[in-house]
């Protein structure tokens, strides 16, 4: 996988291509929806589905913590060097959202959810943070709870080269498999209906 020396670079990754693939998700996101993003980075999607979606409310969920146990992560060693770099992040997402009164940045672990959402309240939920196998399986569980029945999760980066995250959702799609189905991969991005 390429590695991007500095954030600058990683923007210029965004505007070729990165969006497009995953335009389709919105097509599952009902107008007027609840909807969650976990991993904010940037806010790059968070913009292009607030400008593209109409929505009731919209929660953006990232820690903007610098981690170095992670140094094969953007934030823990890729992009970011220390917590400085995740504050200047966190404050470019904060001014690009802040007068928007639909939108609550929740700038905590997604694994603490659950203080700020109540169950069964979300129409849908994307999933794109911490990609170690155990993240992503506390981000489905967490995200089956506060997702509607009917409601949908999403996930980024179902592909090989992100083995912890194909594994946690193989497994999730086995463990559920009476509460939830499949619908669509797509450019490495896995949509799931809750049952």
């Amino acid at each position: 996988m390429k590695k991007f020396t500095n954030i600058a670079t990683h923007d210029v990754m965004i505007q070729n291509g990165y969006i497009e693939s995953k335009q389709f998700i919105l097509d599952y996101m009902p107008k007027n929806s609840v909807g969650l993003e976990i991993g904010v980075w940037k806010g790059t999607f968070s913009k292009f589905i607030n400008s593209n979606k109409k929505l009731s409310h919209f929660y953006l969920c990232d820690p903007w913590s610098y981690q170095p146990e992670f140094p094969q992560s953007w934030y823990g060693g890729t992009l970011s060097k220390e917590q400085k770099d995740m504050d200047k992040i966190y404050e470019l997402v904060n001014n690009e959202f802040k007068n928007l009164d639909h939108v609550s940045i929740i700038r905590d672990y997604s694994s603490n959810l659950p203080n700020y959402i109540q169950p069964n309240s979300l129409d849908w939920v994307y999933i794109d943070g911490n990609h170690a196998y155990e993240y992503v399986v506390q981000d489905l569980k967490i995200s089956f709870d506060l997702v509607k029945s009917k409601g949908f999760i999403f996930g980024d980066d179902y592909v090989g080269v992100h083995p912890g995250v194909v594994k946690a959702f193989n497994e999730f799609l086995e463990e559920y498999k009476d509460k939830v189905e499949k619908i669509e991969i797509k450019n490495s991005q896995i949509v799931i209906k809750k049952l």
